[in-house]
């Protein structure tokens, strides 16, 4: 136990104790300095050496860049739902509020037991708002299939005037019509 804590400095005799006094780092600094001028090493040669720069650090992981947006992507999305969830539970609260304080309940619990009348609320407001959720994604799987075909018509658009233009150029300056291989030349 003696060694352990004289090698990393700390003065607790316990294995298990952890040193987190500055002190102790600047004190094997220094031994470290004594002990390379010893050696030979001039006091600032001995500094450099025990101030190594930091090593350069590489991600293995090849979706590291992405995190964080993935990461902020999947939140949005889940505080979408969330308040989705809580509209939908709040529609079904309001509901049975609305028929309990009607006499539109006594008439139909005459004709259906209560289980099933709430049971009926809650489903049909329940199908109500996952419809209602289904089309909304809907509505953004297509807007986002609009967006890019509009990204790829616009950047054929372009590509067919950058050639319109090159071809027009060249037969600016040859005065006759060109081949287009010619035009690119």
């Amino acid at each position: 136990m003696a060694t352990s804590s004289r090698s990393t400095g700390c003065r607790s005799r316990s294995p298990k104790a952890r040193c987190s006094d500055s002190s102790a780092l600047r004190g094997r600094q220094a031994r470290g300095a004594r002990a390379l001028e010893q050696e030979g090493l001039s006091g600032e040669e001995a500094r450099r050496a025990l101030l190594a720069p930091p090593l350069p650090v590489e991600t293995l992981d090849a979706d590291a860049e992405d995190r964080e947006e993935r990461e902020f992507i999947a939140l949005a999305i889940t505080l979408l739902l969330y308040g989705q969830l809580l509209t939908y539970g709040f529609w079904v609260a309001i509901g049975v509020v609305e028929e309990k304080s009607s006499r539109v309940v006594e008439i139909l619990l005459s004709a259906i037991r209560p289980r099933q009348l709430l049971a009926g609320k809650v489903l049909g407001i329940g199908l109500l708002g996952a419809a209602q959720l289904l089309l909304v994604v809907v509505a953004g799987v297509a807007l986002a299939l609009l967006a890019a075909v509009a990204i790829l018509l616009l950047t054929i658009a372009a590509v067919i005037g950058f050639a319109a233009r090159v071809y027009e150029r060249a037969v600016m300056r040859t005065g006759k019509p060109v081949r287009l291989r010619e035009a690119l030349r």
